[in-house]
């Protein structure tokens, strides 16, 4: 089992919850170095139906703790056990006010050099050491994110590119049906259509393998989301909005354009 060796007031400052019984309290001796309080996973481990007043470890639990992560979410809660043992404490948790963090950062350390004035006051912010348990996950994201842009950018050019040329194709076909009294809509449609097939067809092939890729990286972690539907529709969705405010400008500026112009053209 994991332990923590704290004081009286641990659960106070990290807001932990109880699930049975009481917290540490000084106005009951036993519970210095005797008194000790378990989570559910410890209580489930050990097969007890009433653990308050059990013995354990030469001492009594005297409380149940809701189940709380304490580690990475890479592994799942373990059976712990905390007892109020000073003797053993290696680090001081202060609850801050975070409108005026300098404030209380000065009067921390004036008052550490006159209590410990052997002692250089040194401290860290808890956040920032929960975000070293995921630094390569922040620098995944990071990285995701900037190839994702520069993506994007590439296949819209490529869009703008391959919409000019279907246009430039397209040139006498589209004066035809202006002639003939085509819509702008009309016209529009006839160029995106094909790109919008080429859209949905990429995604269709894009979904398995993406599905497949977040799911094994995923399986890492003791506690993850669900994968859902919702998630690929909307990212394809997104894909599709992009591909045809791409499309359509080349196309709506081939659709408006005088028909006689493109006729003589030819």
């Amino acid at each position: 089992m994991d332990f923590i060796f704290a004081d009286y007031d641990f659960l106070k400052t990290y807001k932990v919850e109880i699930a049975q019984g009481r917290d540490f309290s000084k106005d009951f001796g036993s519970d210095l170095k005797n008194g000790y309080l378990l989570n559910e996973e410890a209580v489930k481990e050990i097969g007890w139906k009433e653990p308050i007043g059990k013995t354990f470890n030469d001492g009594l639990v005297i409380g149940i703790l809701k189940n709380f992560h304490y580690k990475s979410l890479y592994e799942p809660v373990k059976p712990l056990f905390i007892s109020v043992n000073p003797d053993n404490i290696n680090f001081l948790s202060i609850r801050i006010n975070s409108k005026n963090v300098t404030a209380s950062l000065d009067y921390m350390q004036k008052s550490w050099i006159e209590i410990f004035p052997q002692s250089p006051f040194e401290y860290f912010f808890f956040d920032n050491h929960l975000d070293k348990l995921y630094k390569s996950e922040i620098k995944l994201v990071s990285i995701f994110n900037w190839f994702s842009g520069l993506a994007i950018m590439i296949s819209c050019l490529g869009l703008i590119g391959l919409t000019s040329i279907s246009v430039v194709k397209k040139n006498k076909e589209i004066g035809i049906r202006k002639v003939l009294g085509a819509s702008v809509e009309g016209v529009v449609f006839m160029i995106t259509k094909e790109f919008i097939l080429i859209v949905i067809a990429a995604n269709v092939v894009a979904w398995p393998i993406t599905y497949y890729v977040m799911n094994k990286w995923l399986e890492d972690f003791a506690y993850r989301i669900e994968i859902s539907w919702w998630m690929f529709v909307l990212s394809g969705g997104i894909a599709l909005a992009i591909a045809i405010a791409t499309v359509s400008m080349q196309a709506i500026k081939a659709a408006v354009a005088n028909p006689v112009d493109s006729l003589r053209n030819e």
